[in-house]
Order: C-alpha cells, then sequence, then structure tokens
C-alpha cells in the first residue's frame, strides 16, 4: 500500500510538472497581453468605463497573467476567489495590481453573471482586518502539502475543453439554489458565471472545462480561440509603462 507522505509526493511531482508547463503559458500569455497593455490606443480602465461583468486578470511580476476578477453590478466592488477566503466581494480600490480587462459583447449576458457570481459571495463587502464572514463558495477542497490546494491541483491536471464532465457539473450547479458550486479557483469563478447565464448552444457559450481552465488558458481563449469573437479587450487597470 502506497504510504500517505508518498501519494502526496507523487501528487506534488504530478502538479509541479504541470504547474510549470502552466507557468510557460502564463508568461506566454502574459507577454502578449503586456504588449497589448502598452499600446496608446488601450484606454485607461476606471469606473467612468467600467461595465458589471467585465473581466480582468491581474498581470502578476510584470509578465504572468495571474490571477482573474469579474465587476460586480456596483462597479466600486469586484468578485473574485481567493484561498482561503472563497469567494468574496471586495472594493475596487483595495485592487492595485496592473491588470487587462475583457468585456462580453452581450451586456444583459454580462450584467446577470456579475450578479450571479455575487450571490456566491457572503453579504457585505469583505475587509482586511475585520471579522470574516461565513463562507459560501470555497476556493479549495483541502490542502495537500507544500501550500498547494487540491482544487488547483484539480485544476492543473484535467483538460480544459468542454466535455462530459463538464456539462454534468454544469448540470448539477444548475440544478442548486443560486446554482453556487461548492468551491472555485479564481479563473473557474468567471467561467461558471457566464457558462449558466447562456445557453449551451449559444455559439458565446464558453466550451471550457471550467474546473480546468486557468487564468492563462482563459485568457488565450478570450484572445486566440473562439472567445475572440465575443470578448473585447478594453483597457487597463493600474498600468505603468
Amino acid at each position: 500500500m502506497t504510504s500517505g507522505i508518498s501519494a502526496v509526493g507523487s501528487v506534488t511531482s504530478a502538479s509541479s510538472a504541470a504547474s510549470g508547463a502552466d507557468l510557460y503559458r502564463q508568461r506566454e500569455a502574459g507577454a502578449s497581453a503586456l504588449d497589448a497593455m502598452r499600446q496608446p490606443a488601450l484606454p485607461a480602465y476606471n469606473l467612468d468605463n467600467s461595465r458589471p461583468g467585465d473581466v480582468f486578470f491581474h498581470i502578476a511580476s510584470g509578465k504572468y497573467i495571474g490571477h482573474t476578477n469579474i465587476a460586480s453590478t456596483d462597479k466600486t466592488f469586484k468578485i473574485d476567489s481567493v484561498d482561503p477566503d472563497g469567494v468574496r466581494k471586495v472594493s475596487m480600490f483595495s485592487d492595485s495590481q496592473p491588470a487587462i480587462v475583457f468585456r462580453f459583447v452581450d451586456w444583459h449576458i454580462a450584467y446577470n453573471a456579475a450578479k450571479l457570481a455575487e450571490g456566491w459571495a457572503p453579504k457585505g463587502e469583505f475587509r482586511r482586518g475585520q471579522p470574516k464572514p461565513k463562507k459560501e463558495v470555497g476556493y479549495s477542497g483541502g490542502a495537500i502539502g507544500l501550500g498547494v490546494t487540491a482544487r488547483v491541483v484539480g485544476n492543473l491536471m484535467g483538460s480544459s475543453h468542454f466535455g462530459t464532465g463538464a456539462q454534468g457539473r454544469l448540470h448539477k450547479y444548475a440544478g442548486r439554489p443560486d446554482m453556487k458550486p461548492k468551491n472555485v479557483i479564481c479563473s473557474e469563478l468567471c467561467v461558471l458565471a457566464y457558462q449558466l447565464c447562456l445557453r449551451e448552444n449559444d455559439a458565446a457559450f464558453p466550451r471550457l472545462d471550467a474546473k480546468h481552465t486557468t487564468p492563462s488558458v482563459l485568457f488565450r481563449y478570450m484572445t486566440q480561440g473562439p472567445g475572440a469573437a465575443f470578448w473585447t479587450m478594453v483597457g487597463r487597470r493600474n498600468f505603468r509603462a
């Protein structure tokens, strides 16, 4: 029988390989994002030109596609998912990370996606240093060691193709009150919010397995994949050339 320690070791070794490949993809996507952000035609993104449902990607360390966020129906807030807090509603003013912003073609769907994501966050604003509200939707299924969460390992190890597994999970969520998943990572949150507001036969439906879609995969879907027909790069946040 395999010991618990060696089992964790084999999982983390496999996840390390997957993580390395995804880190390369994140850096590759980040380079194209930075090139786009440096274009004079791409405006600064602020409250005046923001819309509910806008999705934005942090540019981590100046070169990686990182944390993914969705703008709330109240433009002064965003919805995201982090470890260990899970899905939360956070002030836009608390987020100083440089980011690149995308907008969906149908603003009604975008608004509905933002509203749905809000329903997965605890009521009220998440404030650092304040008592944390009870989670509505978590981030991870648990830690497996070395700071790696089970949810992240699952995200890295599977295919992002929308298959029967992804379809089954989506139908399960759709049958729940508020269509809540149990746990999501940041990019998974954004994908599910839009999938649950669209019909599967809609051309704009993101044919991605949300559970296995990393931020860099979602970024490439919006810029180079089928999503490019329905998502537009509209601005840059907190960017310094």
